[in-house]
């Protein structure tokens, strides 16, 4: 734990120290609340509710959601490739 806190220290010293040599002052990034709850709701349509956690399902009962869903094993496991 005491590593990676270092790790994120000097990360963040690097960081100060390069923008205060290229004049570049941190902004907070500004955001509508209404922009992040239609992307969430969006995203939320977008889902799949499955009938139990697929981390404790078998291969078949995986695969016997899929064929009701008509994903294949790539979009299944979250590997599919554009």
């Amino acid at each position: 734990m005491r590593a990676a806190l270092d790790e994120t220290q000097r990360r963040r010293e690097v960081q100060m120290a390069y923008n205060e040599e290229h004049g570049i002052t941190p902004k907070t990034i500004q955001k509508a609340v209404r922009d992040l709850i239609s992307v969430s709701k969006k995203v939320a349509a977008s889902e799949v509710q499955m009938e139990k956690d697929p981390e404790s399902m078998s291969e078949k009962g995986i695969r016997e959601t899929d064929q009701r869903t008509g994903k294949t094993d790539e979009e299944s496991s979250g590997r599919s490739e554009l």
